[in-house]
């Protein structure tokens, strides 16, 4: 006689082996009641797994997800501040001899487009900006927004340090091409400091510091050009912020004096009026003036 054999369902055998485990409790039966809930253990494992693995697949992708955030520029997808500081500090400590440089790049009157034109479309703008950097760099280097219209390259393993001054030539002509953005002809440039390594230039914040004080001379010397540091900028930065602290303890302490003179026109020695200069006391460690 053919007996036909029958699968039982998992779910079944699990009901089974749960009613098992509840006779042996009430029966004060301790070795059938630990052998049933391994047989229930058993039988779950293969209907657990599948919802496990997913849960984790999930977990995993959120956490992969987090941290891009957390080091990239959510508009453009650019690395951000952290990332850049982070892959200086790298770059610094396996460099074998060879300099690495950064460029501080600020776009020019950037405000004009968003007052203009809307936020929108100067993201937009930022979007065509960041295609044009990418185009012109190594896919070693790191390009970053640091926020607003200002971005940062960080180019690895200079030849020479002229380098990153033909970088910075070749960031400009890209973006000096116009934009056409929905019908209407836009003119960009960009104003960009260069920093190198090497002697006092020797961590990520002295760098970035450095080729923002480079990009600032830029902007002062006309726009839509670049400049290399020069430890003489950071002189200027520093007797500037003393000068600055210097008026405004004159200030809170009343101390600044007005020294009014007369302005005499010296082609017929009439009065034409008053100048006032502004002076701070002999005491004080600077003496700055200018006329009211």
């Amino acid at each position: 006689m053919n007996v036909r054999s029958r699968r039982f369902s998992p779910w079944l055998l699990l009901m089974l082996a749960l009613q098992l485990a509840g006779a042996a409790i009430a029966a004060a039966n301790q070795e059938w009641a630990i052998l049933a809930v391994l047989l229930a253990t058993l039988l779950l494992a293969p209907a657990l797994r599948k919802p496990l693995d997913e849960m984790a697949d999930a977990l995993r992708t959120s956490d992969d997800e987090l941290s891009h955030r957390a080091l990239h520029d959510p508009l453009t997808g650019m690395a951000n501040r952290a990332l850049l500081f982070d892959r200086i500090g790298h770059a610094l400590a396996r460099r074998n001899h060879a300099p690495i440089a950064v460029l501080f790049i600020d776009l020019d009157d950037f405000k004009t487009f968003n007052d203009t034109l809307g936020h929108s479309r100067g993201d937009e703008v930022l979007l065509e900006v960041s295609r044009r950097l990418r185009s012109v760099l190594r896919p070693s280097d790191t390009v970053a927004r640091l926020g607003g219209d200002e971005f940062a390259v960080l180019v690895e393993d200079l030849d020479e340090p002229h380098g990153a001054t033909s970088v910075a030539e070749r960031i400009l002509l890209a973006l000096s091409r116009p934009l056409d953005l929905r019908g209407r002809r836009l003119e960009l440039s960009a104003s960009i400091g260069v920093a190198v390594s090497g002697g006092d230039l020797s961590d990520a914040d002295e760098l970035v510091r450095a080729a923002d004080l480079a990009m600032c001379a830029a902007k002062g010397g006309g726009k839509a050009c670049y400049r290399s540091f020069e430890p003489s900028m950071l002189a200027g930065t520093v007797e500037r912020l003393a000068l600055t602290a210097d008026l405004r303890r004159a200030i809170d302490g009343n101390e600044i004096e007005l020294h009014y003179q007369p302005v005499v026109d010296m082609s017929n020695g009439r009065l034409r009026g008053v100048e006032a200069p502004a002076s701070l006391p002999t005491s004080s460690s600077r003496s700055p003036s200018g006329a009211a």
